[in-house]
């Protein structure tokens, strides 16, 4: 089964998303307490909570909205194959692979049914990675657009790239189905992350839950807020990491935008001389940002209890 989300300003403030109450109140009892979220060949695990009749994703999803640039406006399509399994969708990469070739930036103006019209920014960063950005939140709000809804664009002229936007509106609840609950990934990730989340510093940290895509893509993303507060007005640096046994290595830091902060020249040695594994969680401790900025890297590990 299939459910849409329009990322709003209370998801986002929060940095957690609550699944609607009709996917909830008909899967609710038998999801496990660890999510497991597939984009394209990425694996990411996100931990439930479930709190007065409600289910939210809540530790590994500010991860995962920072490494894919998610804000207010998005819309995420899921789609649910047991389990406690979920692909995840944005723009669709095949339609603007198909038909918005060769186009990095521009205007689209969708129109619905009475006839009136938005302009909106179209915008390729990759292959993967295809949105609909400035002016989407503002079409989001004219026709109030709500969880479940159904928009699909249908393209009418491929020179302006104007489309006729078609909304269906979600009135049915969702459709019983009964997949066997599954218990994978939950008790050694969840003691770990419970591990995790008991350190505790005077200095600023932050917490990464490695996932596949931050090993195979070299990067990892540093937390917007993060940077914000201790990393101001630093476009591109070098960080020194550190581990117990004092082993360094220096790493690139790139802000390319408020929302897009990495390190990334020189994560791929740091995640192999150390053997991180996807569940492993690693705690940035901020230790000198005077003249060398310096972070001691906690890791904790998915099959070993205790630290690095």
């Amino acid at each position: 089964m299939h459910f849409f989300k329009i990322l709003d300003t209370y998801s986002n403030k929060h940095k957690r998303l609550e699944l609607p109450r009709e996917f909830t109140d008909n899967y609710g009892t038998e999801l496990s307490d660890l999510a497991i979220l597939k984009v394209l060949n990425s694996i990411w695990h996100i931990r439930l909570k479930k709190a007065k009749g409600l289910l939210l994703f809540e530790n590994g999803w500010p991860e995962f909205m920072d490494f894919y640039s998610i804000c207010v406006g998005h819309v995420l399509l899921f789609r649910y194959d047991g389990n406690s399994k979920f692909q995840v969708h944005r723009v669709p990469a095949v339609f603007a692979a198909s038909h918005l070739r060769n186009i990095t930036e521009t205007m689209i103006t969708p129109m619905v049914s009475d006839g009136r019209t938005w302009n909106v920014r179209y915008v390729s960063r990759s292959p993967t990675d295809k949105r609909l950005s400035h002016g989407w939140c503002k079409f989001v709000a004219d026709n109030d657009l709500k969880e479940g809804n159904v928009c699909v664009f249908e393209l009418i002229d491929r020179k302006k790239i104007e489309m006729i936007v078609h909304i269906f509106r979600q009135h049915k609840p969702f459709s019983r189905k009964l997949p066997p609950k599954s218990s994978n990934y939950t008790a050694e990730f969840q003691a770990t992350l419970e591990e995790a989340e008991k350190f505790t510093s005077e200095n600023p940290f932050f917490k990464v839950v490695i996932q596949d895509a931050h090993i195979k893509a070299g990067t990892v993303r540093v937390p917007a807020d993060f940077a914000t507060s201790h990393l101001t007005n630093i476009t591109r640096m070098v960080i020194t990491l550190r581990v117990s046994d004092e082993r360094t290595w220096d790493v690139g830091y790139v802000s390319q935008t408020p929302m897009e902060r990495r390190i990334s020249q020189g994560w791929r040695e740091f995640v192999a001389d150390n053997d991180l594994k996807e569940g492993d969680v690693c705690v940035f401790e901020l230790v000198d940002n005077r003249e060398n900025f310096e972070m001691n890297v906690h890791i904790f590990r998915l099959e070993q209890d205790g630290i690095d």
